[in-house]
């Protein structure tokens, strides 16, 4: 069954939310939609193996694509860093492709 946040979304008044699961001060950080421990990809670190939650692929999109029925999408780096209107723009193109999640 798949996981969706709409009941949230709802909630909130929201069509769109953002994830993005980078925490730098502990090592991990995002590239191009693929999550990294450090230089390694979070699939090739120690993470692979966890117990609970075994981290066999770094790709975020692949990842979080099966716990919603909406489309995941990806927001780079680049069009962050090319400014406000830019990412309104990437987000608006990604409303029209019916997704509703996205990560950096």
């Amino acid at each position: 069954m798949a996981l969706s946040p709409t009941p949230l979304m709802k909630a909130l008044g929201t069509d769109f939310t953002i994830a993005c699961p980078a925490f730098p001060e502990a090592g991990r950080t995002i590239f191009r939609g693929y999550l990294f421990v450090g230089d390694q990809l979070l699939s090739e670190s120690g993470m692979k193996d966890h117990p609970l939650t075994p981290m066999t692929d770094a790709n975020l999109v692949r990842v979080l694509q099966p716990q919603t029925k909406a489309k995941v999408g990806l927001i780079t780096y680049d069009i962050l860093a090319s400014g406000a209107s830019r990412v309104r723009e990437q987000i608006s193109a990604l409303r029209q492709r019916r997704g509703r999640h996205r990560h950096c």
